[in-house]
């Protein structure tokens, strides 16, 4: 095969490269700029031009990384790879205040290219400001942090795909929540599927045995493949050398 799992991650024995690895490798494909993708200690690294700020912010300006435009083909000792946008990370009301894991990463962004709306530093205000009004974006670790309480009296939202779950809004305890996710929908999923034309379908990250009795009931060889990747999370607020409430310039 093409692909195999190993203890490092998905590991291309033609090309000599490992896509995504979740321990440091020798050679890393890169397929977006997600903390749990994006491993920092590789010895060489390629990812999608679009991305390039923030596989630096990620990995650091010491890193050995090689970059594709989108639909590029690459030679990597035989194999050939090329890279698309998926809408995952790159391409993916009242003032819009935000923590600064999140402002660290708005930087990339705007430096690629990509137009925001604009947002505001919040722990760069002065203390006593005025939110009344406006939106905080943070990431899930601040839930119950010291940094949220210099917003006073809020109210909380969670905007995430988990929010079409019944119960999941009220398991958080969260006044709302927002069905909105940065991953395919069920449609999308089996069309992109569908345009690989691919021989066999590995299945990773979520509910990967639905996905998988649907393919093979359809006709397509499939199997689910167990990782070490957990999306964006605690770790995120490592990556980006962010603590608490600070962000580093």
């Amino acid at each position: 095969m093409l692909l195999r799992v190993t203890d490092h991650g998905l590991y291309c024995e033609a090309g000599d490269f490992y896509v995504d690895p979740w321990l440091p490798v020798p050679r890393a494909v890169i397929t977006h700029a997600h903390g749990d993708h994006a491993r920092w200690g590789c010895d060489a690294y390629l990812g999608a031009r679009a991305g390039e700020r923030v596989l630096r912010t990620r990995l650091g300006v010491g890193a050995t990384i090689r970059f594709s435009e989108y639909g590029e083909p690459i030679d990597l000792h035989g194999v050939r790879v090329t890279l698309h946008p998926a809408g995952h990370i790159l391409g993916a009301i009242g003032p819009i205040y935000t923590h600064g894991a999140i402002e660290r990463l708005n930087r990339d962004y705007r430096d690629s290219g990509v137009a925001l709306a604009d947002t505001i530093y919040a722990s760069g205000l002065p203390r006593g400001h005025d939110y009344a009004g406006g939106l905080v974006l943070a990431p899930p670790s601040a839930s119950g942090s010291l940094w949220l309480r210099r917003f006073g009296a809020i109210s909380t939202g969670f905007a995430s795909g988990w929010m079409r779950i019944r119960g999941a809004r009220r398991r958080r305890s969260l006044d709302r929540g927002f069905a909105l996710s940065d991953h395919a929908d069920w449609p999308s999923l089996l069309a992109a599927i569908e345009a690989t034309a691919a021989e066999c379908v590995w299945v990773t990250h979520g509910f990967r045995e639905p996905v998988v009795r649907w393919l093979i009931d359809h006709g397509v060889r499939a199997e689910a493949v167990a990782s070490r990747w957990e999306g964006e999370g605690e770790s995120e607020l490592q990556d980006l050398g962010v603590a608490g409430e600070e962000i580093v310039a």
